[in-house]
Parts: C-alpha cells; structure tokens; sequence
C-alpha cells in the first residue's frame, strides 16, 4: 500500500507538472490559475450515510481553462451548468473484477446529453465510496471535449453525440490518508 501511494503521488507530480509547461492548447485555451492543471477533480468531502454502504465521496470538477468544456450527463439534466452547482456527472471507473477488465459506469440509463462548463467555473458530483474500495482503490475518469472540438469527431453516422476522447483524472490516492486506509 505504500509504494501505491507513493507511485499514484509520483504519476500526479509528473502530471501536474507536465500540464504547468503546456499552458496553451491548440485553439488558444489557456491556464487560468497558473498553479493548477488547466482541468482537474478534487475531493471535497465524505457524505455519510446511515447505511456504511451508501457513503459517498463528493468531488468537485474544476475548469481552469479559458475554453468551455463539454460532458456527458444523463438524458434531461441541464445543459448548461452554473458555476458550484450539483450535477449528475457521466465517470468512469475501470477496475479488474475476477480477474477481467471492466468500467463501472454510474446508475442510470444509456440516454445522454451533452452538458457545457464554461472557462473558469467548477462543478460538484457524487460518487458511492464503494466504487472505489477493492483492489487497493481505483481511479475515476471524467470524459470531456473542448468546445471547439465539438462534431469534429464523430464516429457514428447519423448519433447525435460525439466521440469525445479526453479525460479528466481522480485517483484515489488523492483521498484523505483516512480514507485511504478503508480501501
């Protein structure tokens, strides 16, 4: 457990590192915050449950950038997000369940929307506690575009959604030692 953590603070280090020397993106985005990532999760808090099993961690989806990010939310949620509000975020969880390969998605449906996150503004999303416990922890993925590149990557003819093909990062090394040692 510890040379996980130290190998997840390493990776965050040369990651963080590695955003701060690209400050520019192609079509002009540009970090805000110059000691931050251009785009980042953080933890906020644990919120408790009366029921052990129904924790759940809330993280805060930040966008340092000047250019509006686009994501995935369930069909009928808001479109356009205000900056600290609560929203239903699509993540990803990849994990190794029996040996075998898999991504926890959250409950729901497979009916999407697009949603916007202007430059400079943050969100806030709930993620069961459980999804992380097992195998030392997992790490959770966000996919995102930058607006600009939005229907410049379709794949499927006729979808009204993108391919969207980056991904913003929380690790769960980035949890508190506390609850670290409950994974």
């Amino acid at each position: 457990m510890k040379y996980k953590t130290l190998f997840l603070t390493i990776n965050l280090f040369l990651l963080l590192n590695l955003t701060a020397l690209s400050q520019t993106i192609s079509n002009g985005c540009k970090v805000i915050d110059e000691s931050k990532p251009l785009l980042f999760i953080s933890y906020e808090k644990l919120i408790e449950d009366k029921k052990k099993d129904n924790q759940k961690i809330q993280l805060k989806l930040n966008n340092n950038s000047t250019c509006t990010i686009v994501f995935l939310v369930p069909q009928g949620s808001v479109k356009i997000v205000d900056n600290g509000q609560f929203v239903d975020v699509i993540y990803e969880i990849p994990k190794i369940i029996n040996g075998e390969s898999v991504i926890i998605f959250p409950p729901g449906g497979d009916a999407l929307d697009l949603a916007y996150l202007k430059e400079g503004r943050s969100i806030f999303f709930n993620v069961p506690f459980k999804y992380f416990k097992g195998n030392g922890g997992a790490d959770l993925r966000v996919k995102f575009e930058y607006e600009w590149e939005k229907g410049k990557n379709k794949i499927f003819s006729g979808s009204s959604h993108d391919v969207i093909r980056n991904y913003i990062y929380f690790y769960s090394g980035l949890l508190p030692i506390e609850l670290q040692k409950k994974l």
